[in-house]
């Protein structure tokens, strides 16, 4: 509340409450007591005027006595300055005035009241900061007052006359380039279809082409008609339906592709329309079978080729040592009586025993261990022992010699190798038509000569 004195020398003093004000007032200007008379000043105040003597000489701004000389009391407030000037109405001045929807005492956007002390809101007609555009919920201005994409098919919003919306203009997905579902029957040919609609004369049901010979009433076309037993869409066989639109199976009366032999389950054709073949193993004694026990195992008494085993039947069968039995080295059962290389067993004396008494397969003759650096010259060894001046490490010689890459002596050439055909022949010859030897695939030297064509062929006479 404000309150004005009313001598030369009158104050305004303000105070809350009420009785405040009026007590102020009473002490500072000296008065017996004060009489309040309601005035209008400005828009926004109501002041009260205060009868009392005139102020003491010493009455300054800050004393909480408005003099002749202020407007305004205390300083330093939203609408009294520094000097105890009343501060004009105005937006920012942190007092609601007439004409003002709001007022946060600054003059600054964006705070929910604006520089004009407007209040800032989607909706209300004015784009304040943080908007794009006025009134909220129209095709371009969203619910928030954001500015939405122009109408088009692929910005991800479903707008009127669109059927579908996938976020992008590209076919094949679902939803066409042109926002319209993309499916087989909508009557537009879309892509992967070659014609619409389907399951017509020359549409099958997958929306494809139907070749003008496998239209309807034609097997191929992919409708199982009163005359066909299937209809898969194609005329090829082996696909279950065939080319003739009759079903593939065993037992159709028909040989179709894989079959055999029709009908099935007879004593010459199987369940699977297969010929029966007599086998070893099937249980039935065949013309050159010994024995058949239903099995292809040995050591039962029938071999897996249907032969019976026994001991002096001349094939060594399991459990057999030796054939024939009662013989120098084997007894009446079949197991050997005495030792010797190639039969299996290491003897004293042997180092290996492979069941043979061949060279080279790492057990020689004498069942001896084939190795390099056993001192004993093996095949494919050039020399023994390895590691000495002569012989290296894999027993070869060192030393020159055709096939070990190095061109010495009389060799004309030397690739690593002792093979003929190759261009350097086994004797480390180069192998060329024309050099007086028939090498490799020649036929005939010296070229260009009777029946010995250019490239060392045979030319059949004129």
């Amino acid at each position: 509340m404000l309150v004005r004195t009313n001598g030369t020398a009158g104050c305004l003093a303000r105070a809350r409450p009420l009785a405040a004000a009026l007590a102020l007032a009473s002490a500072a200007c000296g008065a017996d007591s004060v009489t309040l008379r309601p005035t209008l000043e400005g828009k926004d105040s109501t002041r009260s005027a205060v009868s009392a003597p005139s102020c003491p000489d010493d009455c300054t701004c800050g004393d909480g006595i408005v003099t002749a000389d202020e407007d305004c009391e205390p300083p330093g407030t939203p609408s009294c300055d520094a000097q105890c000037r009343r501060i004009l109405a105005g937006c920012g001045n942190g007092v609601l005035d007439d004409g003002e929807d709001c007022e946060d005492g600054n003059a600054a956007d964006g705070d929910g009241c604006s520089a004009d002390c407007r209040t800032e809101a989607c909706g209300n007609a004015r784009i304040d900061s943080g908007e794009d555009c006025e009134p909220p919920g129209t095709p371009r201005c969203s619910a928030t007052c954001r500015v939405l994409p122009l109408a088009a098919c692929g910005n991800g919003i479903r707008e009127p006359g669109e059927e579908c919306e996938d976020g992008n203009a590209a076919d094949g997905d679902g939803c066409g380039s042109t926002c319209s579902i993309e499916a087989c029957g909508n009557g537009r040919i879309e892509l992967g279809e070659t014609c619409e609609p389907p399951g017509s004369d020359s549409c099958n049901p997958r929306c494809q082409l139907i070749p003008a010979a496998s239209r309807r009433g034609a097997c191929g076309n992919g409708i199982a008609e009163p005359s066909e037993e299937c209809d898969d869409g194609n005329t090829l066989d082996a696909d279950g339906c065939s080319g003739g639109c009759e079903l593939e199976i065993c037992g159709n009366a028909r040989l179709d592709p894989a079959e055999l032999c029709e009908p099935p389950d007879t004593p010459t054709c199987d369940n699977r329309c297969y010929p029966r073949i007599i086998r070893c193993g099937d249980r039935t004694l065949a013309p050159g079978e010994e024995c058949d026990d239903g099995n292809i195992e040995g050591g039962d008494g029938c071999t897996a080729r249907c032969e019976l085993e026994a001991c002096g039947n001349g094939r060594l069968d399991v459990g057999e040592a030796c054939e024939p039995p009662n013989s120098a080295i084997c007894d009446a059962l079949c197991q050997r009586l005495v030792a010797y290389c190639g039969n299996r067993f290491i003897d004293l004396g042997e180092e290996c025993d492979d069941g043979n008494v061949l060279l080279g397969d790492g057990c020689d003759t004498r069942c001896q261990l084939e190795y390099c650096g056993n001192g004993r010259l093996d095949p494919s060894e050039d020399c023994e022992l390895p590691g000495t001046e002569v012989c290296d490490e894999a027993c070869r010689r060192i030393g020159s010699r055709c096939g070990d890459g190095a061109i010495d002596g009389v060799e004309e050439c030397d690739d690593g190798n002792l093979a003929s055909g190759d261009g350097c022949g086994a004797a480390c010859d180069l192998e060329v038509c024309g050099n007086g030897r028939i090498d490799g695939l020649e036929q005939c030297e010296p070229p260009g000569m009777g029946m010995c064509g250019v490239a060392c062929e045979l030319v059949p006479s004129e």
